[in-house]
């Protein structure tokens, strides 16, 4: 501000006090030439004077300063919008604050239908039952969180505020609400090996396998709900709905194509893994015994042993017409040649011999027997290998995983 605009200034409000300049002069102990050169506009007040000629004239030091009164109504706006911000902050800070701690509610909801699908599958074997509960616990959750939602938005949308922008704090509930859905889909999908793993109603899941059958479900979840949340965002981007930049964008086509490898990878692996159980059996890894001649096989076979005590020989038996027959009968087993004839005829009184494969000939010679312990053994070495399976699906997970995690830090 000019300096003739503060001498004019307070030669008005002198005027407007009925004030002279001595009698000025002399309440800011200064001559009276001083005031007059300073109303001539050829000099100013020191700035430590400022305050007092203020407080002489019941104005501000900002109005001396400027060398005019300042508008009221002016005033009042700057106040009326700081505080109307304050308002806006506040009200934002505890409505998103209100819509985290619900959001507590939906996940706590959550966990307690887990934790009622493992009462009844651990207490009572009734992992299916359990399974119907914890949905119904978890659609209780996404309802409650829908709710929970649609409340936080009307709170802003009911606000006597116009003309204010709260897309930042749509975006941030909005990005709670999908990580709150996240976690309850996680959940359910936990609990999927208790209805997809059981033979029937009555049956429960050992804690074991259920680990071992949903840690890959889990998993396989979790990245297509990435997969997915990244191309809903590029297709919100594309139509103007969502903003992106341009180098998220291009970070997120990266990742995806990164991920799809990925999950390609997967597959390829899960596919050679079904293929591997479905041609192989315990008696490909299994070391069996051979029988080069029918009689030796025979003497093997009606060896009296019956470890698990199944067979009796004073029981009724009857054949599959139901005709009673004698034990002996009961036990008689057959080798057929590739035309169907009887080759041989044996009674199978061995149960260590769990199971028999025959050679590709015409004598069906020579004959390998499989014990017990025998496809234990390989059983064992397909554990083993499918063991090696998982361990090779989670190398690639972690692997591809760090491929995409490095590229978002660059």
């Amino acid at each position: 501000m000019e300096k003739k605009s503060i001498g004019r200034f307070i030669a008005a409000l002198r005027k407007a006090n009925g004030m002279t300049q001595k009698e000025l002069a002399e309440k800011l102990n200064v001559s009276d030439k001083s005031v007059s050169r300073w109303e001539r506009d050829e000099g100013a007040p020191d700035l430590s004077l400022i305050p007092v000629i203020a407080e002489i004239f019941g104005v501000t030091s900002d109005e001396i300063l400027r060398g005019e009164r300042i508008n009221q109504a002016m005033t009042d706006n700057a106040r009326g919008t700081e505080k109307s911000e304050k308002q806006i902050a506040r009200l934002i800070n505890s409505t998103q604050t209100k819509f985290q701690i619900r959001s507590l509610i939906s996940v706590g909801i959550t966990g307690i239908g887990l934790l009622a699908a493992m009462i009844c599958n651990f207490g009572f074997y009734r992992a299916n039952l359990g399974f119907l509960i914890a949905c119904i616990f978890y659609l209780t959750a996404i309802i409650c969180e829908s709710v929970f939602l649609s409340l936080a938005i009307s709170a802003i949308n009911n606000t006597e505020f116009e003309n204010v922008d709260f897309e930042q704090y749509k975006k941030a509930i909005g990005k709670q609400f999908a990580t709150t859905l996240q976690i309850i889909v996680y959940v359910f999908t936990a609990s999927l090996p208790l209805v997809l793993f059981t033979s029937s109603a009555f049956h429960g899941l050992p804690f074991g396998q259920w680990i071992l059958l949903g840690a890959p479900i889990v998993v396989t979840t979790m990245i297509l709900c990435t997969v997915i949340k990244w191309i809903l965002s590029l297709a919100l981007s594309k139509k103007g709905i969502f903003e992106l930049s341009r180098k998220e964008t291009e970070s997120i086509k990266w990742k995806l194509k990164r991920i799809v490898t990925m999950i390609i990878v997967l597959l390829v692996t899960f596919f050679i893994q079904l293929l591997f159980n479905e041609v192989t059996s315990a008696q490909t890894f299994a070391k069996g015994r051979v029988f080069d001649n029918f009689e030796d096989f025979k003497t093997f076979m009606e060896i009296e042993n019956d470890p698990d005590g199944e067979f009796d020989p004073d029981a009724t038996y009857y054949d599959e017409f139901g005709n009673e027959i004698t034990f002996e009968e009961a036990m008689t087993q057959h080798i057929y040649d590739n035309d169907g004839n009887i080759l041989y005829e044996y009674i199978h009184l061995n149960q260590e011999a769990q199971s028999i494969s025959y050679s590709n000939t015409s004598d069906c010679l020579p004959i390998t027997v499989y014990t017990s312990e025998d496809l234990s053994e390989g059983h064992s070495v397909i554990d083993g290998i499918n063991f090696g399976f998982i361990c090779l699906y989670v190398l690639e997970i972690i692997l591809g995983l760090f491929f995409v995690l490095e590229k978002s830090k660059k």
